[in-house]
C-alpha cells in the first residue's frame, strides 16, 4: 500500500515539473516574439517621433517626403538615423 502512495506522488511531481518546463518555454517564446516586434520600426509609440525627426530634417535643409528625410546638410542621428 505505501508503494502505491509513493507512486502517485511521483507520478504528481513528474507532472507538475512538466507543467513547470512548458510554463517557463512559453513565457520564454512570448518574451523573444514582443521583443522582436517591438523593433519592428514601432518605435514611435506615443507618436512624437517621426514629427521631431521631421522637424529636424527640415531644419537641416532636408527634404521630408513618405517618412524619408533626402539631403540634410547632415545625416540624422540616434531614432532619427532610420529616416535617412
Amino acid at each position: 500500500m505505501d508503494r502505491q502512495g509513493q507512486g502517485a506522488i511521483e507520478y504528481l511531481l513528474i507532472i507538475g515539473a512538466a507543467i513547470l518546463v512548458v510554463a517557463v518555454v512559453i513565457i520564454a517564446l512570448t518574451s523573444v516574439t514582443s521583443s522582436a516586434t517591438d523593433n519592428t520600426g514601432a518605435d514611435d509609440v506615443n507618436g512624437t517621433l517621426v514629427p521631431l525627426c521631421k522637424e529636424l530634417c527640415t531644419s537641416n535643409n532636408g527634404t521630408w517626403a513618405a517618412n524619408k528625410c533626402t539631403n540634410p546638410d547632415t545625416p540624422l542621428t540616434g531614432q532619427c538615423a532610420q529616416y535617412n
